[in-house]
């Protein structure tokens, strides 16, 4: 044996969108590279309360107005999902 190892680095895995904070209380920022994305926030019973277009780069958007709560969000490029999850209002 000479010492090498045949193991493969694992691909270092980036998220294309990050939305802080989570939890949040009266903003909500996102961080992409996306050129042209939407965000949609959705309440508990499926309806979308927001649906706003962010920038490339660092987006803040305002969120004092939503009650505490659970909320689901989508961020999609040219009706594809690209990211969705959990995001909780304090």
């Amino acid at each position: 044996m000479t010492g090498f190892s045949t193991v493969n680095p694992q691909p270092e895995i980036v998220k294309e969108v990050i939305l802080f904070p989570n939890p949040g209380i009266d903003r909500l920022y996102v961080k992409t590279m996306l050129k042209s994305a939407t965000l949609s926030i959705y309440d508990l019973m499926g309806k979308c309360i927001l649906s706003k277009n962010i920038k490339q780069g660092l987006d803040q958007i305002l969120i004092d107005y939503l009650n505490p709560g659970i909320y689901f969000y989508q961020i999609c490029q040219e009706n594809k999902v690209i990211d969705s999850g959990k995001w909780i209002k304090e």
